[in-house]
């Protein structure tokens, strides 16, 4: 795969003014589908390595609301393209937790990437971080399609997709499987709050990390 990816852009850069319109439609057609091919295997990868407890954290003293806006940004010209409004609602302080930077960003960009996904046009998605007593809850609010209630007893079930996303995307039904498994690593926990004709929620909560400890070199 990293050799067709390396080829497409070879491909690109010797292409002349008078080349077809439909060559680079069919370049960025092969990229697409590179892409996600390097994502499923991402994910199996991941996958097994949680299964087999071999998963490799670099945990360090991060900021989850600045992390949390931060993803937002990232989501925000897909939101864009949709005419949705994604609105953030984090605190000022610094919400201090003891994570793996790559790994939280990875379960909150499957979390919040869903809910644009899954959320029709003109729609409003929230994420909100609030602390919760001895914890830091992440919250994502996806006014889209209820999921069915046979769906969400298994939707944190590996390879398992619901009906309405196996009409609208092709996905590989392991990013919620995997969030819940890398959640439950910090000594946190990933769940669906509820989903009903007004919204989804997805909660997730990470243990919070004292002021005093944070703050220590």
């Amino acid at each position: 795969l990293t050799v067709i990816a390396s080829t497409i852009e070879l491909l690109r850069g010797s292409r002349t003014p008078a080349a077809p319109p439909e060559d680079e439609r069919m370049l960025e057609m092969m990229d697409r589908n590179v892409e996600r091919m390097q994502e499923l295997i991402g994910d199996l990868l991941d996958s097994a390595a949680l299964d087999a407890g071999q998963m490799q954290f670099d945990f360090d003293t991060l900021d989850l609301g600045a992390l949390a806006r931060e993803i937002a940004e990232l989501h925000r010209p897909q939101a864009d393209e949709k005419r949705m409004a994604l609105w953030v609602d984090v605190p000022p302080q610094p919400l201090w937790v003891h994570a793996d930077r790559r790994r939280v960003r990875q379960v909150l960009a499957n979390l919040l990437g869903n809910a644009v996904k899954y959320s029709d046009e003109g729609a409003q998605v929230w994420l909100r971080v609030v602390p919760a007593d001895a914890e830091v809850r992440v919250e994502v609010i996806n006014p889209g399609h209820p999921i069915a209630p046979a769906d969400q007893a298994r939707i944190f079930e590996k390879f398992y997709r619901g009906a309405h996303s196996r009409q609208t995307s092709r996905g590989t039904g392991l990013g919620p499987a995997i969030s819940r498994q890398i959640a439950a690593a910090h000594g946190g926990r990933l769940w669906l709050d509820r989903s009903d004709a007004a919204s989804s929620v997805f909660v997730m909560t990470l243990p919070l990390q004292p002021v005093e400890a944070a703050t220590q070199p």
